[in-house]
């Protein structure tokens, strides 16, 4: 029984920690895009310290791992907080301070996300899209601009549906999507025949 309640006890946990990963993500660049600083870097603040709470007393190797990518997640995100101010505000290009130490901090929390969801929860199937495409990175990277919107060039497709999607904001969203999507399972075709490009 109690074995039961502990693992209850670990799930919750792993689906509360995965949220907040989200969240600092979602947060920081939504609330940075607005320019809300103030705001977004208190909510930041206060999702890393509950993060940090929930994982002060790891009880096995997962939690353990999650502490440890989840300090140094909460610190860089922190310091890319801190140092948001100096150079003008975050930005990439001309790149400051804060956008390298944010940036990072952020890519350690979708590494929490996916360790999660993939690795701890085991709920791969759900994302074997992206799977296949992070094994395949270089295709994935330049699939768009040199085989993508080529044969929609050729096909004369890509210049009709971007006249007809211009107008409407969400319609050219939409197009955006269908292209990712369709330059994802493209990749996914070359992951699964087992045709990599290594650098």
């Amino acid at each position: 029984k109690k074995e039961g309640v502990n693992k209850n006890k670990r799930k919750k946990i792993l689906v509360i920690i995965s949220l907040i990963a989200l969240a600092l993500v979602a947060v920081s660049v939504t609330g940075l895009f607005m320019r809300q600083v103030f705001i977004t870097t208190l909510i930041a603040f206060a999702l890393c310290l509950t993060g940090w709470l929930l994982l002060a007393t790891p009880k096995d190797a997962d939690t353990r791992f999650l502490k440890k990518v989840f300090v140094w997640a909460a610190f860089w995100i922190v310091l890319g907080f801190i140092l948001e101010p100096f150079g003008g505000g975050i930005k990439k290009d001309h790149s400051t301070l804060s956008y390298y130490f944010l940036t990072s901090g952020l890519s350690y929390c979708v590494l929490i996300f996916f360790s999660i969801v993939i690795d701890m929860m085991k709920k791969n199937r759900y994302f074997r899209l992206l799977v296949q495409n992070g094994q395949n990175p270089m295709i994935a990277y330049v699939g768009m601009a040199n085989l993508v919107l080529p044969v929609l060039y050729l096909t004369r497709l890509f210049p009709w549906l971007k006249d007809l999607t211009a107008p409407y904001p969400w319609l050219g969203f939409l197009l955006a999507f269908a292209q990712t999507l369709l330059l994802a399972w493209i990749v996914s075709i070359f992951t699964k025949n087992k045709l990599f490009w290594r650098t």
